[in-house]
């Protein structure tokens, strides 16, 4: 539950260049409906092209949340992927205390 949580972390696919569209719909209905000032960590995984994670940080950084980062990975994550994704857990952490 958003309201009751200290932090949120959004896990989406880039899905034919879009958001995939029942994550599309769940942001929404966060934004509109739990807009808090809470960090939000973006973590994603594209094909082609890491289309999702933009899109997804405009509707964050337009909206009350704390744009923490966001970590994309082209496919399975690579090492470096995963130091990304561990750095921005700690960013994420560090705005909790």
């Amino acid at each position: 539950e958003v309201p009751d949580s200290e932090a949120i972390v959004i896990g989406a696919s880039t899905y034919e260049a879009e958001i995939h569209p029942r994550i599309r719909y769940t942001l929404y209905e966060i934004v509109d409906k739990a807009n808090y000032e809470k960090p939000a960590l973006i973590v994603g995984a594209f094909g082609w092209g890491g289309v999702a994670g933009r899109k997804i940080e405009t509707l964050i950084t337009r909206s009350k949340f704390d744009h923490v980062d966001t970590v994309e990975s082209r496919g399975m994550p690579r090492p470096e992927d995963e130091e990304r994704l561990r750095e921005g857990v700690r960013s994420l952490i560090a705005r909790l205390s």
